[in-house]
């Protein structure tokens, strides 16, 4: 069919697409927030205690690796710059205390199957 009838037209799911992604995002958001025992609010701040950069740094990666996106997009999310993004990806800490919380993230999100994180 052509136009706006058809139950699944491109524009449409397109959108769909771009609100599942964001929805996903929130609740990565959420569980980083959780597991690094920090509000939104201190994640969007800017704030550069370690435990807050640490938690911005899990969600871009595993934003980054799961989804494959623009850095603009959770620039967008943290409040911050993509050139910020672009930082937290390039350096992982080298810090038992971020591994660990990183890989609690992970098990997470695959015990609640909500994401498929094969190569995080």
């Amino acid at each position: 069919m052509v136009g706006g009838s058809a139950p699944f037209h491109r524009d449409g799911l397109q959108k769909y697409k771009k609100y599942m992604i964001k929805e996903y995002l929130k609740e990565i958001l959420l569980i980083c927030c959780e597991e690094f025992d920090i509000s939104i609010e201190e994640i969007k701040s800017k704030s550069r205690k370690q435990e807050i950069v640490f938690c911005r740094k899990a969600f871009c990666r595993i934003v980054k690796i799961t989804f494959d996106i623009k850095n603009e997009i959770p620039a967008k999310i943290l409040n911050k710059k993509h050139q910020d993004i672009s930082r937290y990806l390039s350096n992982e800490p080298d810090n038992k205390y971020y591994k660990m919380i990183f890989d609690r993230i992970k098990m997470r999100l695959k015990n609640e199957k909500t994401f498929i994180i094969s190569s995080v």
